[in-house]
């Protein structure tokens, strides 16, 4: 098990994250004033974090871990699906598509665990 204060630290940071999430849900402007994120550097942020998610993906399944794919592709899907929520005005079956073949990966990673 990871140390307390190491557990104390990563609890801080998603406390972190979560709030800028919820501020760029709710105060976009204030969001990326607080991130120093600018929009017109979006579609390169966007590319960023795609080659990480795949980077991740990757390791994962070279970590060779069941219970890690699945909680990985399990976020996949949760990403897929608040994209295709966010989208739904427009086009939200890519990214609804995407969810639900992570989804089943995740399953499929989790029975082999």
């Amino acid at each position: 098990m990871f140390p307390v204060w190491l557990i104390g630290l990563g609890l801080i940071a998603s406390i972190v994250v979560i709030v800028l999430a919820f501020l760029f849900f709710t105060n976009p402007r204030k969001a990326f004033e607080l991130t120093h994120h600018h929009p017109d550097h979006l579609p390169a942020v966007m590319g960023g974090r795609y080659l990480f998610l795949a980077a991740m993906l990757v390791f994962v399944l070279f970590y060779d871990d069941a219970v890690v794919a699945g909680t990985v592709s399990f976020g996949f899907a949760g990403l897929g699906a608040l994209d295709a929520v966010l989208y739904r005005a427009r086009n939200p079956w890519p990214h609804a598509a995407v969810g639900v073949l992570a989804l089943l990966a995740s399953l499929i990673f989790f029975s082999l665990a």
